[in-house]
C-alpha cells in the first residue's frame, strides 16, 4: 500500500509539475500526512493543503479566491487534482472534506480583523469628535480681562481673523470639530480684518481681507455674522458684530455661517411709479392678508426694527423696485414691504396677530 502511495504521489507530481509555479500567496493546512518517505518530495515531508490567492487591505485578507488542492512543504507546494489527493489521504487513513472550504480563521479571520479595525476607527472617530471642544477659548488680548470687564466675541470656522484693531493676530478654529472660537476683548471699538470661506455645494464663497467694525461692551456676548446677497447672482458679503446671549452659542455653532438674502428677501415689484404706488400697496396688502398677514405700522417702531435687520443684507434697491423681507422672532412671522427713492415705502406686517 505504501509503495502504491509513493507511485501515486510521484505520478501526480509529474502530471502537474508545471503547476508548481502557479501563483498563490497563502497555503492552509487541511490534513497532516505521516513524516515518512512515502509522503516526501525531494526529501521534504509534505502535508495536504489548499493554496489560494487573497485580496489584502492594509495587510488583512478580505477576500480569498483561486483555491486549489495541493501538497506542500513550508512555502513550496504542488497543485494536485482532488481525486489523487483523496487517494493519498485514504492511504494514510484520512478522510478529506469534499469542498474547498478553508479553516474558519483562514477564511474569516482577515475579514473579522478588517471589520473590527473599521469599527474601532469609527468608534474612535466618534469619541474623539465628542471630546473635542465645540467652542475653543483663546487667551484674552490682555491678562487682566475677564467676563465682567470684557466683551466675549465668538466666531465660527468660516472666519480666520488676521487683524484686530490694527494688530496682527491668528484667530481661527484649530480642529475640524471645533465649531467656534471665543475670545475676550476690551470694551470699545472692535475693528477686525479676516478671511471668510464657505462651501456652497461644489463652490466656495471666499472673501479675503474682509473687514467689519463694532462696539464691544463689558459683560456682553457678540457674534460675527455674515449676510450674502445672492439675488440676481450677485455675490456681495456683509459681516457684522452682532450682540447675542450666551445661550445663543449652540445655535450659532450649528449654523451655516452665512444668511442669504434669497432665503428671506423677494423683489415683488419693478418699475412702480409714485402715482401707481398706492394701487400696488392695496393689491399687495389684499394678497398677503389671504396668507394671514395683517398691517402693523408705517415707518413706525416695528417697521424700523425690520428695516434695520433688512439693511444687514447688502441689497441694492433701485428706484421703482419694491422688496419684501420676511423674518420670524418672538414666535411671530413678520414681513416688511420696502422701497427707496420717490416711493418711500416702509410698511410692516405680522401674521395672525393684529397690533393695537
Amino acid at each position: 500500500m505504501k509503495h502504491l502511495t509513493w507511485v501515486i504521489l510521484s505520478l501526480s507530481i509529474l502530471l502537474v509539475g508545471c503547476d508548481s509555479e502557479r501563483s498563490g500567496n497563502k497555503i492552509s493546512l487541511i490534513a497532516e500526512l505521516p513524516n515518512t518517505k512515502e509522503y516526501a518530495i525531494d526529501g521534504k515531508f509534505v502535508d495536504i493543503g489548499i493554496v489560494y490567492n487573497t485580496t489584502n487591505i492594509e495587510g488583512l485578507s478580505v477576500y480569498n479566491f483561486n483555491k486549489r488542492w495541493c501538497l506542500f512543504s513550508g512555502n513550496s507546494y504542488w497543485v494536485i487534482e482532488k481525486e489523487r489527493i483523496d487517494e493519498i489521504a485514504a492511504s494514510a487513513g484520512i478522510t478529506l472534506q469534499s469542498n474547498l472550504a478553508l479553516p474558519f480563521w483562514d477564511e474569516w479571520g482577515g475579514r473579522i480583523l478588517f471589520i473590527g479595525t473599521i469599527i474601532v476607527i469609527i468608534l474612535g472617530f466618534i469619541i474623539w469628535s465628542k471630546i473635542q471642544p465645540k467652542l475653543k477659548v483663546l487667551k484674552p488680548i490682555s491678562s487682566n480681562l475677564n467676563y465682567q470687564n470684557a466683551g466675549n466675541l465668538i466666531f465660527d470656522g468660516h472666519y480666520k481673523v488676521k487683524k484686530y484693531n490694527g494688530t496682527n493676530v491668528k484667530w481661527h478654529t484649530p480642529f475640524a470639530f471645533t465649531k467656534a472660537v471665543s475670545i475676550l476683548l476690551p470694551p470699545g471699538e472692535c475693528s477686525i480684518i479676516f478671511d471668510f470661506v464657505e462651501s456652497d455645494g461644489d463652490k466656495k464663497n471666499i472673501a479675503s481681507d474682509h473687514n467689519t467694525k463694532g462696539i464691544i461692551q463689558a459683560g456682553k456676548t457678540y457674534f460675527l455674522k455674515s449676510f450674502l446677497n445672492d439675488l440676481d447672482n450677485k455675490k456681495i458679503l456683509a459681516t457684522y458684530v452682532v450682540e447675542g446671549k450666551d445661550n445663543d452659542k449652540k445655535e450659532y455653532g450649528t449654523s451655516t455661517g452665512v444668511t442669504r438674502a434669497s432665503w428671506c428677501i423677494t423683489r415683488v415689484g419693478t418699475n412702480i411709479t409714485p402715482d401707481k404706488a398706492n394701487q400696488f400697496i392695496n393689491e399687495y396688502c389684499h394678497k398677503i392678508k389671504n396668507d394671514g398677514f395683517n398691517f402693523v405700522d408705517e415707518r413706525g417702531q416695528n417697521a424700523g426694527i425690520l428695516y434695520n435687520e433688512f439693511n444687514k443684507y447688502p441689497v441694492s434697491i433701485l428706484d421703482g423696485e419694491i422688496y419684501s423681507y420676511k423674518t420670524f422672532y418672538n414666535g411671530i412671522s413678520w414681513l416688511l414691504l420696502i422701497s427707496r427713492g420717490e416711493l418711500g415705502i416702509m410698511l410692516s406686517f405680522n401674521k395672525n396677530k393684529i397690533m393695537s
